[in-house]
């Protein structure tokens, strides 16, 4: 669902780009009683027809004048949830028109969609009757119903990984004979090498070596990689992730440690576009090389 509104956004900003249009552009077009113009180019009556909640896998071209705005026609994708119209004659009234396999251009007004509060760009002008083409073919509908079962899912999985997760914490620290136990929070911190130099602090700048994995070896992040250099920063509460911090709080400068990181000290249920997957545990190898 996330993604569905992420792309929604991403449309409903580029609606205010607009094009003045004659009549004559419009000659070919029909109306709605709302005012909506549109022209269908391919018409399947029959097939399934969007409704309210529905998803449309759709390809699209948005234009104005000749400059195309935004093209993902051969890619189709999840790109519009079909809502109720915000005001007569907007795309989501040609949208509630279409059914799997249509293929239509819709002309939108500009100062339809300014008078709703939309930030319009500089050289839009009220009145000059400006609108925005919409060509749209659709590809399949996801229904509200097939929607709501992906949500639950998708929690229930979420809610296994949440629930399986200090197993697999278990399972790692038992392969790998650790025997440190973890600290109040949950942080295991695992010295590799002694510290000899100045002991990390709040405020202080440091320089250090990483790799991030998971728990099955896959690396998400290192400074070793190849045309990487060594991470400098000044430590602060809340800019690294709490289990980061709490174990870099324990080291020196020459010093290595390895710390296992429950996802309650780092990123929890996460992100979609995140490599690191929900309530992931992480393990990162430190090494500190200066600290001023």
């Amino acid at each position: 669902m996330k993604k569905v509104t992420s792309i929604l956004s991403t449309i409903v900003c580029l609606i205010i780009l607009t094009t003045a249009c004659g009549d004559k552009k419009l000659k070919d077009y029909k109306e709605t009683k709302s005012g909506l113009k549109y022209k269908f180019e391919t018409e399947n009556p029959k097939a399934q027809q969007a409704q309210i909640g529905d998803v449309l896998i759709a390809e699209m071209k948005i234009t104005f004048n000749d400059s195309v705005l935004f093209d993902n026609l051969g890619e189709p994708t999840r790109l519009f949830m079909v809502k109720e119209s915000d005001f007569e004659g907007d795309l989501y009234e040609g949208l509630r028109m279409m059914h799997v396999g249509d293929a239509a251009t819709f002309a939108i007004s500009a100062d339809s969609i300014a008078k709703m509060g939309a930030q319009m760009p500089p050289f839009y002008k009220a009145g000059n009757s400006e609108i925005v083409f919409y060509y749209i073919k659709v590809q399949g509908i996801v229904t509200a119903a097939e929607l709501d079962k992906e949500r639950q899912e998708q929690e229930a999985l979420l809610e296994i990984a949440k629930n399986s997760e200090q197993d697999s914490i278990n399972a790692y620290i038992q392969r790998n004979n650790i025997k440190q136990k973890p600290t109040e929070s949950g942080l295991y911190y695992i010295e590799t090498l002694k510290g000899t130099g100045s002991k990390i602090d709040i405020g202080k700048t440091i320089t250090i070596n990483y790799t991030g994995k998971l728990l099955n070896g896959t690396v998400f992040d290192s400074s070793l990689e190849e045309g990487r250099e060594p991470l400098e920063f000044v430590l602060e509460e809340g800019r690294m992730i709490k289990g980061f911090t709490e174990g870099l709080l324990k080291m020196r400068e020459k010093g290595k440690a390895t710390l296992i990181i429950p996802s309650n000290l780092a990123y929890g249920i996460g992100n979609p576009q995140s490599p690191i997957p929900p309530y992931a545990t992480l393990i990162f190898d430190i090494e500190v090389l200066n600290v001023k």
